[in-house]
């Protein structure tokens, strides 16, 4: 049986007689599993450049990641009041601007 070089070599590496049965055997391929990039946030499915724009131009489900539903928000209307300060008598203002 031909292999290319480089499959050939690895295969040769896991070959194994075994005695018993007078046969040869592949050993199980020993590797880490494969790290996702670090430009891959968890979580977050693969979405495509034109779906990301369009996402924010258009409120159509189709190009939404997360089936969540944009609503308006109602703000609520204003119960306080702008802060007006303490009111200083005339004549102790003066007496404060004198002493500086």
């Amino acid at each position: 049986v031909f292999l290319p070089g480089a499959r050939g070599g690895g295969i040769g590496k896991r070959a194994v007689c075994d005695g018993e049965t007078d046969q040869w055997k592949l050993a199980p391929i020993e590797s880490a599993p494969m790290a996702l990039p670090s430009s891959t946030l968890p979580g977050q499915p693969a979405v495509c450049e034109f779906a990301r724009l369009r996402a924010n131009i258009d409120r159509n489900p189709r190009f939404r990641t997360e089936n969540v539903v944009i609503v308006e928000l109602d703000m609520p209307e204003r119960t306080t009041q702008d802060y007006a300060g303490p009111s200083i008598a005339p004549r102790v203002q003066q007496a404060l601007d004198v002493a500086q």
